[in-house]
């Protein structure tokens, strides 16, 4: 998982260019979870939702308690508004894909590669941009980055 002060600081932000955060989302109601990367502010708003659902007893103000108490970044959901706020989800193989793709490339050739190489390339393939985007915020969090979604392209810019 992502480191948890990297993680905190992520959802503290109030960038217009949100942090990409790892988390394990849990679909309560059908008992399925998988590791995904989301912004920080759609976890937020699916938190708000989550919380506002009459048989949560998290309020908006214990949002940001829940966060920092929450090392392993999980989150349940019930309500099917607050899944709906996160609704774009790579798949396992999308993962793999694109956590080899980061992990053949030197560290000082990452953002270069986000800009117009292989990484980039990755995440504009196909109809599934928005899913393989996520993968590859996965695997740059895995790695120790802090990727974030460019406020005008939704592409991926990293921390400097």
């Amino acid at each position: 998982m992502q480191d948890h002060d990297a993680f905190l600081d992520a959802m503290r932000s109030t960038s217009t260019s949100p942090h990409y955060v790892k988390i394990r989302l849990v679909d309560a109601a059908k008992g399925s979870a998988r590791d995904t990367c989301v912004t920080a502010n759609l976890l937020r708003g699916a938190l708000d939702i989550e919380a506002s659902s009459p048989n949560d007893r998290a309020s908006g103000a214990d949002i940001d308690t829940l966060l920092a108490s929450n090392h392993a970044h999980e989150f349940a959901f019930s309500h099917p508004a607050a899944l709906a706020n996160l609704p774009k989800h790579p798949e396992p193989q999308e993962m793999d894909e694109a956590s080899r793709l980061v992990s053949g490339i030197a560290g000082p050739d990452i953002a270069q590669s986000l800009q117009e190489g292989d990484l980039a390339l990755f995440a504009g393939q196909g109809s599934r941009r928005q899913e393989r985007t996520a993968a590859l915020a996965c695997a740059l969090i895995a790695r120790g980055y802090r990727p974030r979604q460019a406020d005008l392209t939704g592409t991926i810019i990293l921390d400097t």
